[in-house]
């Protein structure tokens, strides 16, 4: 593989990762086949306190239980990572910017690709997410306004969804909560309308033929690259980012969607009277001096790990766990991890560019002896050019107060 190959991958991830503003919702129910009533319980509400010089640094009990170095060649590169997933013994990656989907086993041999971008009966026009269902052999994938489902064992086309998501909803993202087909679509439409729109709802769940809606528009959310639905240690139940200007943390199941908890910054939290800035000036809002915009909400059996935006743009980071109550760390990360993008009732799992792992190292911005999930690795075997590395781990609960 040449250079300019690399460069051109590095260039689209980094492109790929631009932040960019979607406008959201707060959470109402409506249909517009009944009447709906959101189910709420009593939510958990966790005080977090931060400031802009604070640092994040995973725990020691942290345990990197496994790293899988996918393998790579012409017709395996990875140029970004739209969505990944680790199911059972499987690696599944969505690369967005080519609109194909690599299936890897645990050791990181590549089994599969799904391309078939097209126009013809079982093509798809434009990849946008992907779901696996395991007890059904499938994998879905949204393309444009239809979910459409093939075999995960060879890739071939089995038929579409029995759902038509209207056009204008301008669909992003999905999830299958359960095996009869009862999912919610994360949609979007363009500014000018929704501003000028206040029933818009941007969440809709689609079950026996009939349809909800949630997520009512308000300010709006910091969106980009990543999932809009976090899986929980629970089977079928998935955690939504919040809109911005609302810290509680939303759960979608089969027959629910409710609060779970409540995440209040005890200083610096964004003023009411800015919130509208995020519809005017994207950027603006962004740089602006408060804590705002919970994102990546992933929960194990004991732990939460989320992120959200400070000062100037900047990315933060936590981690709380649930049986002490306890914030272990939070603040913006001072040393590597990887990008963490899903989890299950145990363990955590992220990734990372060998390129961008390269650059750091040269750069002397890793100190690789003393970072937890780059300790045990053998640096000098690890090529730029290679797919991503995947690390699973989890925090040790007999130690779970020892930074």
């Amino acid at each position: 593989m040449n250079n300019n190959r690399i460069i051109t991958r590095m260039n689209m991830k980094r492109r790929n990762c631009l932040i960019t503003i979607v406008l959201f919702a707060s959470i109402v129910g409506c249909s517009n086949e009944k009447t709906k009533t959101n189910d709420f319980e009593s939510k958990l509400i966790v005080s977090l306190d931060v400031g802009f010089a604070d640092k994040f640094s995973w725990p020691k009990n942290t345990v990197v239980d496994d790293v899988t170095f996918l393998s790579t060649s012409d017709t395996t590169l990875i140029s970004s990572v739209g969505k990944l997933v680790v199911l059972g013994d499987k690696i599944y990656i969505l690369d967005d910017n080519s609109s194909r989907i690599f299936a890897f086993d645990k050791s990181g041999v590549a089994l599969g690709v799904l391309n078939k971008k097209g126009g013809a009966p079982g093509e798809y026009r434009d990849l946008r997410d992907m779901q696996i269902n395991l007890s059904k052999n499938e994998i879905e994938i949204l393309d444009v306004n239809t979910i459409k489902k093939y075999n995960l064992d060879n890739f071939s086309y089995k038929g579409d969804a029995k759902i038509i998501i209207e056009p204008e909803f301008i669909p992003q993202k999905f999830v299958n909560v359960d095996d009869n087909d009862t999912y919610y679509v994360w949609c979007s439409n363009p500014v000018d309308y929704q501003l000028n729109n206040q029933n818009f709802y941007h969440l809709v769940k689609y079950k026996d033929g009939s349809r909800d809606f949630y997520l009512k528009h308000m300010y709006g959310s910091v969106g980009g690259a990543g999932d809009r639905f976090h899986p929980t240690y629970a089977k079928g139940v998935y955690n939504v980012d919040p809109p911005i200007g609302d810290n509680n943390v939303y759960r979608i199941s089969n027959d629910s969607t409710l609060i779970a908890y409540q995440f209040k910054f005890s200083s610096n939290d964004i003023p009411a009277e800015n919130l509208k800035t995020a519809m005017r000036d994207g950027q603006l809002f962004l740089s602006s001096p408060y804590f705002k915009s919970f994102q990546n909400f992933l929960e194990t059996s004991e732990d939460i790990y989320f992120s959200f935006i400070g000062e100037d743009g900047k990315g933060y980071s936590a981690i709380y766990n649930k049986a002490n109550h306890k914030v272990i760390s939070i603040g913006k990360p001072n040393s590597f991890q990887p990008r963490i993008f899903s989890c299950d009732e145990k363990y955590f799992y992220g990734f990372i560019f060998p390129a961008d792992l390269k650059l750091m190292i040269k750069g002397n911005m890793i100190d690789t002896n003393n970072n937890v999930f780059l300790k045990g690795l053998d640096i000098a075997k690890i090529d730029a050019e290679d797919n991503p590395i995947i690390f699973k781990f989890h925090l040790a609960a007999s130690d779970i107060n020892d930074k």
